[in-house]
C-alpha cells in the first residue's frame, strides 16, 4: 500500500505506508499542504501503517515548513514506530514539544 495525504482545512492526514519511494512526493505535497492550511496544522499520522526513517525526517521538514510560515504545527496519532525512531535520535522532547494537546483538536473539530 501506497501513502496518500488528505487535506482538510487545518488538518492534514496521512494514510498507509510511509518509506523512500513515495518520501518525495510526500514531502512536496506535506509542504504545499501546510502553507496553505493556516496558522493552526494538525498532522495526524493515525492512519500510518508504517514508517521507516523518512517519516521521522518529513515530520521534521514539515515543522521548519510551518516555522517559516509562521504556523503552529502539531502532531497526532503518532505510531509508535516514529515515536522509537525519534527516541533514537534524540528528539523525542522536539517530538513531544509538537504533540498535539486536547484543546488544539477541540479547536480544529468544534
Amino acid at each position: 500500500m501506497s501513502a496518500q495525504l488528505i487535506a482538510d482545512k487545518s488538518v492534514i492526514r496521512l494514510q498507509g505506508e510511509i518509506d523512500f519511494a513515495n518520501a518525495k512526493a510526500l514531502q512536496a505535497q506535506l509542504s504545499a499542504s501546510v502553507s496553505q492550511a493556516g496558522k493552526q496544522v494538525r498532522v495526524d499520522l493515525s492512519g500510518v501503517e508504517h514508517a521507516n526513517s523518512v517519516g521521522l525526517s518529513l515530520l521534521l521538514s514539515a515543522a521548519r515548513n510551518a516555522e517559516a510560515a509562521g504556523a503552529q504545527l502539531v502532531f497526532s496519532g503518532l505510531p509508535q514506530q516514529l515515536q522509537s525512531m525519534a527516541a533514537v535520535c534524540g528528539l523525542e522532547d522536539w517530538l513531544a514539544e509538537h504533540a498535539a494537546t486536547d484543546s488544539v483538536q477541540q479547536q480544529e473539530n468544534p
